[in-house]
């Protein structure tokens, strides 16, 4: 086994047992379930290397003939029933919730500083002075859009933009929460003062932004400038922000014609059988 001892093995098996509170179990045959640190065992017994744990079929137990830990996965291979049965299964550790939003969190900050050096580049003169994610919908989750406020020698200037895939849908939670966003930080600050909002978003949610920018207050939509952005964050292109007159202009889609209704062939063939039995609306007369 490896030239390891049993006593050596079972101590290293152990320790990656201990080390995570949630393995994924992948027999050979079944179907994986979910198990806690606390439903998994290994032992030396009889001179052999014995691994256990509670299955679908109750608690079962192994010899390990071999085992391999890649760094991201327990492989072992084991035998049942004096031999005659050989399996190879596979223990997959499984990330706390934790540890999970601590990675979400990471790579959208990541996104965040992106969008920020992006923002950056736009107007000359000007560096970053706070980045940050929005609130999450639970505390200590991380927000799903980017709030970086930018610096320049007079004034400053308050971006915000998703830094997660969104669909077109969610654009008034997203415009609710970018105003709520800049109010408080409007009234936060000392000079110099936020004079300029941008909106960043992706070119499927412009159109519905362009549509809700339109029916706001003039001296808010005269400090708003809306910007895309492709989705590996590379580049900004700044859109032009019509009114609500020039939008209202605009010619709507026309419906397509509806087609006048017909009989199936199945419906046709009933009615050739008895047309006589056909039901009849009644008439009323007034």
């Amino acid at each position: 086994m490896q030239d390891l001892t049993l006593e050596f093995a079972c101590r290293q098996i152990a320790e990656l047992f201990r080390a995570h509170a949630e393995w994924l179990f992948v027999p050979s045959e079944g179907s994986p379930q979910s198990l806690r640190r606390d439903e998994l065992e290994v032992a030396v017994a009889h001179g052999k290397l014995v691994f256990s744990c509670w299955t679908e079929n109750g608690n079962r137990w192994w010899h390990i003939l071999r085992w391999h830990w890649t760094g991201q996965l327990l492989e072992l291979e084991t035998s049942r029933r004096l031999g005659r049965e050989r399996a190879l299964m596979q223990l997959v550790p499984r990330a706390s919730a934790k540890h999970m939003t601590v990675m979400i969190r990471a790579a959208r900050e990541l996104r965040c500083a992106r969008l920020g050096q992006l923002a950056v580049a736009v107007e000359a003169h000007t560096k970053i002075e706070r980045l940050s994610l929005s609130r999450g919908t639970k505390p200590g989750q991380p927000g799903r859009y980017a709030q970086i406020l930018l610096l320049q020698r007079r004034e400053r200037i308050a971006v915000t933009g998703p830094i997660v895939p969104s669909h077109p849908a969610v654009v008034d939670a997203f415009l609710s929460s970018s105003l709520l966003w800049l109010r408080r930080t409007s009234n936060r600050r000392q000079p110099p003062y936020v004079e300029q909002f941008w909106l960043i978003v992706t070119p499927e949610l412009l159109k519905p932004l362009l549509y809700r920018v339109a029916l706001l207050r003039s001296s808010l939509r005269d400090i708003i400038r809306i910007f895309t952005v492709d989705d590996e964050l590379t580049s900004l292109t700044e859109e032009r922000c019509p009114d609500k007159q020039e939008l209202w202009k605009q010619k709507l889609a026309r419906f397509p014609p509806v087609a006048a209704a017909t009989n199936s062939e199945l419906s046709e063939a009933i009615t050739a059988e008895a047309p006589e039995a056909r039901s009849r609306l009644p008439v009323h007369e007034s």
